[in-house]
This record gives structure tokens, sequence and C-alpha cells, in this order.
């Protein structure tokens, strides 16, 4: 399963807020099908929006392509997608934190994928890792940061069934709530703010 959530939603004016809110869904599509996985939204188990945020149910065996390439595609679409809105107006933004975790879950109508994993991957998104990773990056260089839970990277990265590399990803022990456990973070694009490239600089000189 795949949860997104936006950064700093409220800090959009509040008019456009029901646009970017739809924007949502429409980025996840195009990303799947700049992909070539058209399907994995039109076969999905389920998908819904959750307020600034959006759910996706695939088949188990689809996990891998939703790590890669769809990480790296949903920078690229991200990227254009500012692009177009700060010719609308250069206060908007739309930036997501993503989290993707695996487990038994119901498939019942509109309520689909109740149970303990869609909790945990909400624990993902909600965690200081991920948003941290956000805030402290150039919000024109770094539109997408994602944790992946332990079994994500276990069974999908360490098995080899992505290009993404192990060093790629970074782990961090997450607690949010009832929530403990191992994530790692992986951020298609890394930047940093400009302030502390600076700091950077003058502790390296």
């Amino acid at each position: 399963m795949l949860v997104v959530d936006c950064e700093k939603f409220n800090g959009n004016p509040s008019r456009c807020q029901p646009d970017l809110a739809g924007d949502v869904p429409q980025v996840l599509q195009k990303t799947l099908t700049r992909c070539g996985l058209t399907r994995f939204w039109q076969n999905s188990r389920f998908r819904r929006q959750v307020g600034d945020g959006y759910v996706l149910g695939v088949d188990p065996h689809r996990l891998p392509w939703l790590v890669d390439p769809f990480l790296r595609q949903l920078q690229l679409v991200l990227a254009e997608h500012d692009r177009t809105l700060r010719a609308i107006d250069r206060g908007l933004r739309l930036r997501l934190r993503v989290g993707i975790h695996i487990g038994p879950i119901t498939e019942v109508g509109a309520t689909g994928g109740c149970g303990r994993p869609m909790n945990d991957a909400h624990r993902l998104l909600d965690s200081t890792i991920v948003r941290t990773a956000l805030a402290s990056s150039d919000p024109n260089v770094t539109f997408v940061a994602a944790l992946l839970s332990q079994r994500v990277y276990e069974d999908v990265v360490l098995a080899g069934y992505t290009s993404m590399r192990p060093t790629e990803l970074t782990p961090h022990d997450v607690a949010v709530k009832e929530f403990r456990q191992r994530a790692w973070l992986f951020v298609p694009k890394p930047s940093m703010l400009s302030a502390d490239r600076d700091r950077r600089a003058l502790v390296v000189d």
C-alpha cells in the first residue's frame, strides 16, 4: 500500500486548497502512466482520497514497482507540476510525504484498507523523519520524501527486485504513538536549504 500526504497544505491559500487536493490523485495517476503502470491505477485493490492525502492499494506482487521506478518518477512529475502551480500563484506548493508498507488488510467498499498495516503506513507519514526531510530541503528542488517500512526494505530493496541500491536509503527508528519500527528514508532528489548549505560550507572551511 502507498499512502501520501501534502507538506504544509494549510500554508496554501484556502481558495486553492480544493484544487490542490484534487491534484494529488492526478499526479499519482500521471506518475504511474509515465512508468508504464497505468494498470496499477485501473486495477488497484482500493484507492481513495483522505483529506489532502491519498491511499492506493495494489496486489503484493506489484510492490517493487511502487518503490522503483514510481518514487523517482513522482519527483519528476511534481517538479513539472510545481512550475505550473507557480505560474498561477508563486505561493502555491505541492510536495508529498510518502509511506510504503505491506500487510494483510480488508478490501470492503469505500473503507477498504482497514487494519493495522494501514495504520502503520500512516504512522510512517506522521513521523518527524519524513517531515524533517522535506522541511530541511530546498522546496524548489526536492518534492518527495518517502519512508519504506522495514519489511518493504527487506522484501524489495535487499531482495534485489528493483534497481534501487540499499545505499540510497538511510535507516531510522520511527516512534509515533504505539508504532515502534525501523524504517528507511529515500529522497529521490536530495537538497538542503541555502542557509544550511552555507553553514556547512563555513564548517568545512
